[in-house]
């Protein structure tokens, strides 16, 4: 009896449901020593009851706690974004977002980086690279009306990622991702809602998630596993599907 209530809690007995030591088992391997399994759960069931969530079915609320748990990230400070969603008309479930914070955050848990940065660079912006000296100039009025993004993300030229490093005497590396490859990934989208919604997260998003899959950062094997089950994660909730034709760019 306990072990279904486990993989399946009971409506309106959430709170119950996490407090089952077959579930802070379950919960606890997960995290694999990343956070105390009883702190996880208290940010976890913040998040779940969220009057967002209420509809959703428990058996979802359970799948997302464990991915969360998985991959080492919390809904509670935007690493991941929990949302109602009804998949193929079965219901509404909790669809596990991964944002861009949540990429940051994995990505500086490896010991040599200090610190990453995903910026993005207008059209209008003074921006120059110089490979030989490994040196960037970026400026921009912040300030600037001029600099507002639309959903369509008109006037972006493409964006890069700073890795700082712990090293003081090691230069900060940069990872450079294109307007057109932003575009490229947004197309391979099935539901444009989040891109139309949050036009600039998802971008800065893209630029992390591309420095990534290039091996622009030093990977750590623990953390490498759980950048891996991210992305995967990332592609199910926005429905990636990369043979969807790519038309041109908007100028």
């Amino acid at each position: 009896m306990s072990q279904e209530i486990a993989v399946q809690p009971q409506p309106g007995r959430l709170r119950e449901w996490l407090m089952l030591e077959s579930t802070k088992t379950q919960i606890g391997n997960a995290l694999a020593g990343w956070m105390d399994r009883d702190q996880f759960l208290g940010q976890i069931l913040i998040a779940l009851e969220a009057p967002a969530l209420a509809a959703c079915t428990p058996a979802s609320k359970f799948a997302a706690a464990h991915a969360c748990a998985a991959l080492g990230l919390l809904p509670t400070i935007q690493q991941i974004a929990l949302i109602p969603r009804d998949f193929k008309n079965l219901g509404l479930s909790v669809c596990v977002m991964p944002q861009w914070q949540g990429y940051k955050a994995l990505m500086e848990r490896h010991p040599e980086i200090l610190d990453t940065r995903a910026v993005l660079v207008h059209r209008s912006d003074e921006f120059s690279w110089d490979e030989s000296a490994e040196h960037l100039t970026h400026r921009f009025d912040p300030l600037s009306d001029d600099r507002a993004y639309d959903a369509q993300l008109a006037g972006l030229r493409g964006g890069y990622l700073r890795i700082t490093f712990r090293d003081p005497g090691r230069w900060p590396q940069y990872h450079f991702v294109t307007a057109g490859e932003i575009q490229k990934r947004r197309e391979c989208a099935q539901t444009q809602q989040v891109w139309n919604q949050w036009p600039k997260e998802m971008a800065l998003k893209t630029i992390y998630r591309d420095a990534y899959a290039r091996r622009a950062v030093p990977i750590d094997p623990l953390v490498n596993q759980r950048l891996e089950r991210l992305a995967e994660v990332d592609d199910d909730a926005m429905e990636h599907d990369p043979s969807r034709p790519v038309p041109s760019l908007t100028q």
